[in-house]
């Protein structure tokens, strides 16, 4: 089963098929599921988990009050703390990024393998968020892991849901 969008049809200047009636969809691009799985990870596993929804429920009433209609600050959504950890869990588990290529600029080990200079390395880091040494219990979701007295343990590249180095510095500021 694919995902699909209109975009095809979109540029040609109708989201319409041959038949007229829209529902012939066109795959997404690469660019597009990476949005969408950025997008749609936290409130899904927001939707799955009703404790997780109370917790949010009650840290924006914290921050915000109960009455607030306003709009949020950013000084609001800096101390938005556990909604943060779930957003991090949730690209743990479904990191946007699917794989990370990188061309090696030295002659290296690593866990006892050579790799030459200018080898292409592919990283996945849907695979690297599911080392049990530094996520237990990989696959459950747990938000707490990223509260700031337990994820002091995760090395910097164990978490890259976005990728990693120089290229990702403004993403990493938005997760």
């Amino acid at each position: 089963m694919s995902v699909g969008y209109p975009l095809e049809a979109a540029h040609r200047g109708s989201v319409l098929d041959e038949e007229g009636s829209g529902k012939k969809w066109t795959h997404l691009s690469p660019w597009v599921m990476k949005a969408l799985r950025l997008q749609l990870s936290g409130p899904y596993m927001i939707g799955l988990y009703p404790e997780v929804q109370e917790k949010i429920h009650q840290e924006l009433n914290c921050v915000l009050g109960a009455d607030s209609k306003g709009p949020l600050s950013i000084s609001d959504l800096n101390e938005l703390q556990y909604l943060d950890c779930v957003l991090k869990e949730s690209h743990r588990l479904f990191p946007p990024a699917i794989a990370i290529g990188r061309k090696i600029s030295e002659d290296i080990s690593i866990c006892g393998h050579s790799i030459p200079k200018r080898t292409t390395v592919i990283v996945s880091p849907f695979l690297v968020h599911r080392d049990e040494d530094v996520f237990p219990d990989p696959e459950k979701f747990d938000p707490e892991r990223f509260l700031p007295e337990n994820s002091s343990h995760i090395p910097d590249c164990a978490y890259i849901p976005f990728a990693a180095g120089r290229e990702t510095a403004l993403v990493k500021d938005l997760n």
